[in-house]
């Protein structure tokens, strides 16, 4: 056990079993029990702390919220909660900025900066709940932000405290140079840490890549790239680092415009893809939010007590959007609504909940959306656990990657699954429940989440967490997902940050590869009230015991504590003992945790069940007299404060001991917290005007606001004759009250009892309800509106918040006439609850607005051409992610004959456009003929010229072509011209079916393969100094290519001219000698036609023969006897030669024609190469045999291929989508015997150490191929430097399924490069520069990375059959 550690304070240090149970839990699924419990209040106390830990090598967790889902806030040793001493925050630079502890509630924060129209920039789901710690330490992001505002990359400063104590902040400039000095190894290791990446271009490309989208797996490593001074790149570090580097102690947060009025709607569509198909369009519109829910997400809503929508028109393939708009200009905001709900029923939604500005409508859609994963926790069968994760993939993958997460909850029978998302952002997230009590339920856990990894790395290359955090669910998955060399580096920064692992061990980081089954949370049952319960955490932030004993989430954590099986006699008592005060007689119930859960539990209701089982006939006794006689209890109560006050809080603590064991048990142990009694009312009747019943609350009655003599209750009504308003407070109010105080202890009888008098009297004084009545606390409004009395329902009750609300001008101008300073009340705490009456009423009033109508009309003209050719259909990839689509674009032009002040037309036009050139628009005018202005408008000039309202100006909409990949496949999609035509590439020889066609054109090619090849041959463009490269996978049953990929490309969206011959298409349009690949065909025409046999030996090879005066030597010094498969493995050039003859001309030239090698390929594009002229003879014969002199396109290549690999079968290559072709009623080419021969002969050039591309034998994958070298012609002469480099492979070649063939133009030796050998030799250089030494190399690093995603997909298909 723990002990507390010297230099702290008994008071914040806590090992009791209730308190360590309290905070075992956290909204995970998993359970961890500290040692101790320590609330710092200071910097100094977490010096202190992180000192013991590192002195006794005690693991410490620092938390505050505890919403966490992933249980990162739960850990062994000390839980350091720092929550209630770490609540400052600041207003800086006129609301720019925001300067905050981690205590402070996120949605607070925003709260204070409401009134600048500003909010932070994260924006999670749990907002009202959830804490500044949390936050920045998971890097928080939500539904609004993105990537752009999330925690990282809108912090400004930050200051922590290192796990050596030591103190810093990024906005104090001699922090630098004293961090620098004083974490020398650190500092060594950042900077050593940093070197790696940028000098690996590998590493940087995949780091720059992965936080494209959102990702929180792992450490932010894009702050080695982002930034260059240590301490910086450690500040950023901090950020998603889960507490596990060091403490974050405040923040600085650059904050984000948040305007006023905001619009949300519910989209429903038929199916996911058409509701994503949706996303550009309203991105494109502005929405600031865009929700994706699945069927079962939207069928939630039937277990909620206010149903937004009617769930019976609901079906099992339908998909929701909820969509919110917002704007600071009410009437742009209308008419954006207006616009995009009419487009929207054409693209198929049907707005089940049309848009709408009303507070309570837009709270219930959200509610729908922020109460999903509670919700599906209340829906789950008792006892079983909650399982919430997040990923994050491209936009474009959205469909496919909500089939795929589908296909998985069948596959393991989670039938309550619910999917949802942040769907501009690719963001998806998912709930369902488990048993995690016994193995089966384990076992189902672990196989959904080893699927879930293999879908999101393998098939998507996405994010394993987007936004919950790696935490302890997703740490044995890190090095998945960033590979070796990142993770090295990952544990490398923990390391030197925190050398004893002191700083909540096991999250984020773990080689415990089963992790995320270790430590899983039981849920006994406990009552019906409370049993699903997920332990959210939303209930705390509204309790109003959680800053003395316990909040309602513990409550129900201990009550299940207590029912787990092993509990000894004497832990259950120390329990009992404790809870009884902590978690008994410490709760209001006063129903507040009921309105903050999404689930509406009231673990108040179930307290009172517990005390009403507790009641002696004595307490029912004295509940009675104190009802019927409550005037008298309240003298008593402000003479108990008063005797506190006078004695001392250390004697009444004794006191208040000892009469607690003399038998008083509901007398609570003295709070020094306990303010002094509220004076007397000063006046029963103040102002004038208008007239309210003031009731004010029993607590405002008895006690002041602080340890002075003030008082609410005096304070409103000093302000009475400030506000216009009469307050009338009942002459025998100490009588009187809402009832609450018994009904929280279970005193049913009691209740009654004073309601009942307080009801009528009200009734009366109300005059029959006409005077409506104040209530200054909220929890007794909430209580009389639960309430049940004929005459409740006819008196008007006003919570003092919607009173501060109606009042809030006079408020505010009483607030500037500095009144406030003519109240004699000397604390600031009054005051301070003022502001927060003010602050909220702001809040409230700001969402109440409704939005007023305005006048209709349509300002987009499609003037600019033809229907015909304005839309194109969307091009596909095989999964359905986007490649090419049609958005609108919007240019300007001048009506000439609408002008009616052309000067102050032509001013608008300057301020707008500073750098047009106005004697030309002049001129135009003059003409008096239509003419455009500008024909793409971004945003903001569109906007502007919208808001001048000019009729002269026609605002047109065209459609325009986007290309979301950009680079990625140029050469196949080609590009269109400006009347949207295509003139290249697939859109030119689609053109008629992508412009007429209501389908899209789905192609057989996978956008991630595509990614991951372009990013190797990049790779090894950079190590070779290649003038440029190209790479094609395919299926050779089939013949659909999977890949085509040629270097460089260029950015579809830059519409650039691409006539440079650097950028054909080296695949289908390039005709190359390529050297020995041939020799391939040339074994193959002689085993099919019986000349030879793999074991056929060819006797005096020579090194060198003469054909037509010029000498063919072999590449290398080789045996003169060789079997034909040797000839093939070896390469042996003379070998081929002799085989070639004995075949003989007619055969051969026969053989290659069958294979189509000379022909012009019929292929879907239109940029394909016609091979040269061949003339056949003897001499020529014998070089055609090894790939000299005889020329074809590497698509052909790949094809003849692809024929020897899958049996002798003719194959078509093609790039679209045909799941239909199969190798039956083929023709055969060659005999399936000689297919077999060939293959085997393939795999031995890899296998055989001999062999001239063994740098390609990669484990698993049995791969079997051959390299070709030639030597370019340049100017009627062949070079001897620059070379046509080519690798063709099969795999696996025992039962071949995948082509990749990979060429290198021109590749040059690489002297620092390091080659391995399967031996374990390492070569470092080499000045040979042929195929077997570069191209296998770029080839075998693709085989390797796309080896596991082509299994899985292999294995996906079979399971579906």
């Amino acid at each position: 056990m723990v002990n507390n550690p010297p230099a702290l304070s008994p008071d914040i240090y806590s090992d009791r079993l209730i308190d360590r149970l309290a905070y075992a839990h956290d909204a995970s699924i998993y359970r961890v029990v500290p040692e101790a419990v320590v609330r710092p209040t200071d910097a100094n106390d977490v010096i202190e702390l992180l000192k013991y830990g590192n002195d006794t090598k005690t693991p410490i967790t620092f938390r505050t919220a505890g919403t966490s889902l992933s249980g990162q806030s739960v850990g062994p040793g000390i839980i350091a909660e720092t929550v209630r001493d770490w609540k400052k925050w600041e207003i800086l630079d006129n609301g720019g900025a925001i300067r905050l502890q981690p205590g402070v509630i996120g949605g607070h924060a925003n709260t204070f900066l409401s009134s600048y129209n500003r909010k932070i920039g994260p924006d999670p789901a749990s907002i009202n709940s959830c804490m500044i710690g949390g936050i920045i330490a998971n890097n928080s992001s939500g539904m609004a932000c993105g990537v752009k505002n999330n925690a990282y990359h809108t912090m400004r400063s930050i200051s922590f405290i290192t796990a050596d104590g030591k103190s810093y902040d990024t906005s104090v400039s001699t922090d630098y140079e004293r961090f620098i000095s004083e974490q020398g190894s650190l500092v060594d290791g950042i900077n050593s840490c940093r070197k790696e990446i940028i000098d690996n271009d590998h590493i940087s490309n995949k780091i720059r890549r992965k936080y494209r989208i959102k990702n929180t797996i792992g450490y932010s490593v894009n702050a080695l790239i982002d930034y260059e001074h240590p301490l910086d790149i450690f500040a950023h570090l901090l950020i998603g680092s889960e507490g596990t580097l060091a403490f974050i102690s405040e923040v600085v947060l650059n904050t984000i415009e948040d305007p006023p009025i905001k619009s949300t709607g519910l989209i429903l569509f038929d199916d996911i893809v058409t509701a994503c198909s949706t996303i550009p369009f309203l991105s494109e519109q502005g929405a600031s939010a865009l929700e994706l829910m699945d069927y079962a997400s939207l069928a939630t809503v039937k277990y909620l007590d206010s149903e937004p929508y009617n769930t019976n028109i609901l079906q099992p393939n339908h998909a929701g959007l909820l969509c919110e708009f917002e704007s600071d200009d009410e009437e742009l905001l209308n008419n954006t609504v207006r616009e995009s709900s009419s487009e929207l029923e054409k693209m198929g939604g049907n707005l089940i909940n049309p848009f709408s500005a009303d507070a309570h409508i837009r709270e219930n859609l959200w509610k729908v959306r922020k109460g999903l994963y509670p919700t599906v926790g209340a829906l789950r069968k008792t006892g079983t656990s909650v399982i919430a994760e997040d990923i994050c993939v491209h936009q474009t993958e959205l469909p496919q990657a909500v089939h795929e997460l589908q296909y998985i909850f069948k596959s393991w029978n989670f039938e309550d699954a619910v999917i949802f998302g942040h769907a501009k952002d690719g963001n998806l997230h998912f709930a369902l429940s488990i048993d995690l009590n016994d193995k089966d339920g384990i076992k189902q856990f672990d196989g959904m989440m080893k699927d879930l990894v293999s879908i999101t790395i393998g098939k998507f290359n996405g994010s394993l967490k987007a936004e919950h955090g790696t935490g302890r669910n997703m740490a044995p998955f890190v090095e998945t997902e960033w590979g070796g060399d990142i993770y090295r580096i990952m544990w490398t920064i923990k390391t030197l940050a925190d050398s004893n692992h002191i700083l909540n061990p096991g999250v984020l980081l773990n080689k415990n590869k089963n992790a995320h089954l270790e430590d899983l949370k039981p849920l006994p049952l406990v009552d019906e009230k409370v049993d699903l319960c997920v332990e959210c955490g939303f209930c705390e932030s509204v309790c109003p015991s959680r800053n003395l004993t316990m909040t309602p989430r513990q409550r129900i954590i201990i009550s299940r504590e207590m029912r787990l099986p092993g509990r000894t006699p004497a832990e259950l008592e120390e329990l009992r003992k404790d809870f009884n005060y902590s978690g008994n007689e410490t709760c209001a119930t006063d129903g507040l945790c009921e309105l903050e859960c999404p689930v509406n539990i009231d673990t108040g209701s179930f307290i009172k069940s517990l005390r009403s089982h507790q009641h002696s006939l004595f307490s029912e006794f004295i509940a009675n007299f104190s009802a019927k006689n409550f005037s008298f209890v309240q003298s008593l109560i402000r003479g108990g404060l008063r005797l506190g006050n006078f004695l001392g809080s250390s004697s009444m603590k004794i006191i208040t001991h000892r009469l607690r064991k003399l038998g008083m048990k509901s007398l609570p142990i003295w709070n020094p917290l306990l303010p002094a009694p509220s004076p007397k009312i000063s006046s029963y009747s103040s102002g004038g005007g208008e007239k309210y019943i003031y009731f004010p609350s029993c607590l405002h009655r008895t006690m002041g606001v602080s340890a002075s003599n003030d008082s609410v209750i005096n304070l409103l009504m000093e302000l009475a004759p400030q506000l216009g308003v009469q307050f009338l407070i009942p002459e025998n109010i100490n009588s009187l009250c809402c009832g609450m105080p018994f009904a929280s202890k279970g005193f049913d009888k009691a209740h009654h009892l004073i309601t009942d008098i307080t009801i009528d009297e009200l009734y009366l004084l109300s005059e029959q309800g006409q005077i409506p009545i104040l209530l200054d606390m909220s929890p007794c409004s909430y209580h009389i509106s639960s309430m049940k009395f004929k005459k409740i329902d006819k008196i008007h009750f006003i919570d003092i918040i919607q009173f501060f609300h109606d009042k809030i001008d006079v408020l505010a101008e009483y607030k500037n006439q500095s009144k406030f300073s003519e109240v004699k009340l000397s604390l600031n705490r009054v005051s301070f609850i003022f502001f927060i009456f003010l602050v909220v009423a702001f809040v409230f009033g700001s969402k109440i607005i409704y939005l007023a109508s305005i006048k209709k009309g349509n300002y987009f003209t499609n003037k600019s051409l033809p229907s015909v050719f304005l839309r194109r259909q969307d091009i596909l990839d095989r999964n359905n992610n986007l490649l090419a689509r049609n958005v609108k674009l919007y240019s300007a032009a001048i009506r000439p004959q609408f002008i009616t002040d052309e000067g102050k037309l032509l001013i608008n036009l300057r301020l707008i456009f500073p750098n047009m050139n106005m004697d030309r628009i002049k001129k135009k005018i003059k003409v008096g003929k239509y003419f455009y202005i500008k024909k793409r408008l971004n945003e903001s000039e569109w906007r502007k010229l919208w808001l001048l309202g000019n009729q002269s100006i026609d605002l047109n909409e065209k459609q325009f072509r986007v290309y979301p990949q950009e680079s990625l496949f140029s050469h196949v999609l080609g590009q269109i011209d400006d009347d949207n035509l295509g003139i290249s590439g697939l859109e030119k020889s689609f053109n008629e079916k992508l412009t007429e066609s209501k389908n899209p054109l789905i192609l057989s090619l996978d956008a991630n393969l595509q990614y991951i090849i372009r990013e190797e041959l990049i790779i090894g463009n950079n190590i070779f100094q290649t003038l440029g490269s190209a790479a094609l996978l395919m299926e050779i049953d089939s013949g659909e290519i999977l890949s085509l990929i040629s270097l460089p490309d260029f950015d579809l969206n830059e519409r650039m001219n691409i006539e440079d011959p650097i950028y054909l298409n080296k695949i289908t349009k390039g005709v190359y000698e390529l050297g020995s690949v041939f020799k391939t065909f040339t074994l193959t025409a002689g085993i099919e036609s019986g000349t030879i046999k793999a074991n056929t030996v060819f006797k005096d090879l020579k090194n060198q023969i003469i054909c037509g005066g010029m000498p063919i030597s072999e590449h290398d010094k080789l045996p003169k006897d060789l079997t034909a498969e040797e000839i093939l493995v070896r390469s042996s050039n003379i070998g081929a030669i002799r085989i070639a003859q004995k075949i003989g001309v007619k055969n051969y030239r026969e053989f290659l024609n069958s294979l189509e090698l000379f022909e012009k390929i019929n292929f879907e594009l239109e940029e394909v190469g016609t091979p040269l002229p061949f003339k056949w003879g003897k001499c020529t014969l014998e070089t055609a045999s090894f790939g000299h002199g005889i020329t074809t396109t590497l698509l052909q290549l790949a094809k003849a291929y692809a024929i020897i690999g899958n049996g002798g079968y003719k194959i078509h290559p093609t790039i679209l989508l045909n799941k239909n072709i199969t190798l039956q009623n083929k023709k055969q080419i060659i005999s399936l015997k000689t297919s077999n021969i060939i293959n085997s002969m393939l795999r031995k050039v890899i296998s055989n150490k001999k062999g001239t591309a063994s740098f390609a034998d990669k484990k698993g994958y049995e791969v079997g191929g051959k390299t070709g070298t030639a030597r370019k012609v340049i100017n009627g002469t062949y070079s001897k430097e620059k070379k046509i480099n080519t690798f063709v492979s099969l795999f696996p070649i025992s039962k071949p399924q995948y082509l990749l063939l990979v060429m290198l133009d021109e590749p040059k030796s690489a002297p620092d490069f390091v080659y391995e050998f399967s031996s374990g030799y390492k070569l470092t250089g080499e000045t040979r520069n042929t195929a077997g030494w570069n191209t296998v190399i770029v080839a075998g690093n693709i085989i390797e990375k796309i080896g596991p995603i082509l299994a899985t997909n292999n294995l996906q298909a079979s399971n579906k059959f």
